[in-house]
């Protein structure tokens, strides 16, 4: 789960113009709450790059407010669900970034809790 977590921010870092920091507004932008259930039940097709980190940033920081959400969002495979998507969009992106290329090795490792 750290890596997990150093990874998501990892990416925040190093594209600032997704503008990761306003996550709350991306996921208003895609009709989601900042809370477990809809973060939970997001369709995530209609998400694109920018609105599966911003998920998945809300997610863990939603863990400092609420200890064991993010665990939480592991154990429904919620986050499976998220790595997929994301690892769906870099491989079929035509607009590929460097990302593509790293494709947030998460994906590949694979994690554990």
């Amino acid at each position: 789960m750290h890596e997990f977590i150093k990874r998501v921010y990892d990416v925040e870092l190093t594209y600032p113009e997704f503008d990761l920091r306003n996550y709350q507004k991306i996921l208003e932008h895609f009709g989601l709450e900042w809370n477990m259930d809809s973060l939970k039940n997001a369709d995530v097709s209609k998400l694109d790059l920018q609105g599966i980190i911003a998920v998945m940033l809300a997610a863990i920081r939603g863990d400092r407010f609420c200890e064991g959400a993010l665990l939480g969002f592991f154990k429904d495979s919620s986050i499976d669900k998220w790595l997929g998507r994301l690892e769906n969009f870099l491989s079929n992106s035509s607009g590929r970034t460097e990302m593509a290329d790293q494709k947030i090795s998460i994906v590949n490792q694979g994690i554990t809790c």
